[in-house]
């Protein structure tokens, strides 16, 4: 079993690897205009980041992705999917892409659960009226494929931080496969293919 985990560069062969690819495409959105005759606008979900592995920061003010975890598989996600330091998701994970073009090595047949860190501004999902945050606009899907297949699924979300004097709302989403945790076995490979934020407003 591969225990080792660093840094490399897009290669093939490696024993238990997880490939995360470039590039990230930024979308950009016209918030959603109802016909003029309605009164009250229908919120929509609209897609405000979707690609593959982005940059750490999103940029001044921006919605968007943060970092990407392999983590150990935990029982408890609610609980532990709650941390809101990065630094702390960082060092007890088995592998994390926070910047382009990383390859990850991966202890094979060891549970872990994908987690995604995403924000989101107060364009996205800010109720002004009421002077708070609505976490349950927001989602991410993911689509990964080889020895781990998700087909656009939407993670579940744990808000981190979730206060109405900041300018954004944090918010983890995990995949654990239905509890059970993900595995690749020896001389398997991930491919996280795209990752979609999106937000209702």
């Amino acid at each position: 079993m591969k225990r080792e985990m660093k840094k490399l560069g897009l290669l093939a062969g490696v024993v238990a690897g997880i490939l995360f690819l470039s590039v990230a495409v930024n979308v950009p959105v016209t918030k959603h205009v109802e016909n003029s005759d309605v009164a009250v606008e229908e919120m929509q979900w609209h897609t405000i980041w979707s690609g593959r592995i982005g940059e750490y920061d999103p940029g001044a003010g921006a919605s968007g992705f943060l970092e990407i975890f392999c983590y150990p598989h935990d029982a408890n996600p609610d609980t532990t999917y709650a941390q809101n330091d990065s630094s702390v998701l960082e060092s007890n994970a088995l592998a994390y892409a926070d910047t382009d073009n990383f390859y990850k090595n991966l202890a094979s047949e060891t549970a872990f659960d994908i987690v995604v860190r995403a924000r989101f501004n107060k364009t996205h999902a800010f109720d002004s009226v009421n002077n708070k945050w609505i976490g349950a606009r927001c989602r991410v899907k993911i689509t990964c494929s080889g020895d781990v297949t998700i087909n656009n699924v939407t993670g579940t979300a744990v808000e981190t931080a979730n206060n109405s004097g900041y300018d954004f709302i944090w918010i983890n989403f995990y995949w654990n496969n239905g509890g059970s945790g993900y595995q690749i076995p020896d001389d398997g490979s991930v491919v996280v293919e795209q990752i979609c934020i999106e937000a209702k407003y």
